[in-house]
C-alpha cells in the first residue's frame, strides 16, 4: 500500500462495481481506486489478458476483483459479463462506463466507418452497458458514471466524431439521470481533458514542439493522470454524491479557464 492509498477512504465496502475500458489508462485507474476503497471490482474489457493479468494484481493484494471479458459493441458479451458479475457477487451497485475510442482526423477525411466505429464504442456503447446492468443494478438502486471528455462541451481542432459522441454521452447521461431517478439511479459525468493515457500517448506523437508547448500552456495544472480522474469518479459514485445526479464534473487541469 502506498501513501496514496493509505489515506483512501473506505467508501465502497459490501460495493460491488463494474468498469467499462478498464483495461488501461483511466478505467484501471478507476477499478484500483474503487477496489482500494474496498468495492469488488469487475474490471470489463476486451483486451482478456490484460484484465485478468490486472484481477490478479489485485486479488493478489487482498481486494475482491473479476476479470469479465466484453465488447460495449456486443450486447450479447455485455449481458454474459452481467451474468458473471450477478454469480460471482450478487448485486451491482456503481457502473463506470469509461470504454472509448477516438478518430484524430480532419472533418472531411472522416468516413462513414470513423462515425460508425466511434459512435458505436463511446455513445451507444455506453447506454447498451447501462441498460444491460439495468435488471441488477435497479434491485437495490445505485450509480452511473460515464466519462465523456471537455472536447465533448467545447469541440476540439481534428476531433470531430470524438466530441460529437463524447457530447453525446453529457446528453445521454442528463436524460437518464431524469429517467432513473425514480428508481433510486443516480447518473453523473466526467469530462477530463488531456490525461496521459495511451490514447494521449498516441495523439501526442504527432505533435509539432510548437504544438506541445501550446497544449502544455493550455493546461494551467499540467496534464492529467489516470488517477486525477478516478479520484472524482470514486467522488461521484460514493455516498459523498448521494445528492449529486445530472452533473458534469470537469477534471481539466484549469483547461476551461486558460
Amino acid at each position: 500500500m502506498n501513501h496514496t492509498e493509505s489515506n483512501w477512504a473506505r467508501r465502497f465496502v459490501d460495493r460491488v462495481a463494474l468498469v467499462t475500458g478498464a483495461s488501461s489508462g483511466i478505467g484501471l485507474a478507476t477499478a484500483k481506486r474503487l477496489a482500494g476503497e474496498g468495492a469488488a471490482v469487475a474490471l470489463g474489457a476486451r483486451r482478456q489478458d490484460r484484465i485478468e493479468a490486472e484481477s490478479k494484481a489485485l486479488t493478489d493484494a487482498g481486494r475482491r476483483a473479476l476479470a469479465v471479458p466484453l465488447d460495449v459493441t456486443d450486447e450479447a458479451s455485455l449481458r454474459a459479463a452481467v451474468k458473471r458479475i450477478a454469480d460471482a457477487f450478487g448485486r451491482l451497485d456503481v457502473v463506470v462506463a469509461n470504454a472509448g475510442l477516438d478518430r484524430v482526423k480532419p472533418f472531411t477525411t472522416l468516413s462513414d466507418a470513423d462515425w460508425s466505429d466511434a459512435l458505436q464504442v463511446n455513445l451507444v456503447g455506453a447506454a447498451r452497458t447501462v441498460k444491460t446492468a439495468m435488471p441488477l443494478l435497479a434491485r437495490q438502486g445505485g450509480v452511473v458514471v460515464m466519462v465523456s471528455s471537455v472536447a465533448g462541451l467545447q469541440g476540439a481542432t481534428a476531433h470531430a466524431v470524438y466530441a460529437a459522441a463524447k457530447g453525446g454521452v453529457v446528453a445521454l447521461a442528463m436524460s437518464l439521470a431524469k429517467e432513473l431517478a425514480p428508481r433510486r439511479i443516480r447518473v453523473n459525468v466526467v469530462a477530463p481533458a488531456m490525461v496521459k493515457t495511451d490514447m494521449f500517448d498516441r495523439i501526442s506523437k504527432t505533435w509539432t514542439a510548437e504544438r506541445k508547448a501550446e497544449m502544455e500552456k493550455a493546461h494551467p495544472l499540467g496534464f492529467g493522470e489516470p488517477e486525477d480522474v478516478a479520484a472524482a469518479i470514486a467522488y461521484l459514485a460514493s455516498e459523498d454524491a448521494k445528492w449529486i445526479t445530472g452533473s458534469v464534473l470537469v477534471v481539466d487541469g484549469g483547461l476551461s479557464i486558460a
